[in-house]
């Protein structure tokens, strides 16, 4: 299972959002970076491609690491 959502950092300077790839298998998918202004995704930096266990390793480091999930959805243009 790929994690999704997104994650703030806890300054609440930066975001992640962890999508799976709808157009190929459950395994794959990607991590998009944003700057984060009022706890918002306002400038998109970079995404990187992810396997699920990649994804999964990653979530589990930053929450570990004081990152939180955001349970809003944000309107964000494709980038």
């Amino acid at each position: 299972m790929y994690p999704e959502g997104w994650l703030i950092d806890p300054k609440g300077k930066s975001l992640l959002l962890f999508q799976k790839d709808l157009t190929t298998n459950k395994n794959s998918g990607s991590i998009g970076k944003w700057i984060a202004i009022n706890g918002s995704p306002r400038v998109f930096k970079s995404r990187k491609k992810a396997s699920a266990t990649e994804a999964i390793t990653r979530w589990i480091e930053l929450t570990e690491d004081g990152w939180r999930r955001v349970d809003m959805q944000f309107e964000v243009q494709a980038a």
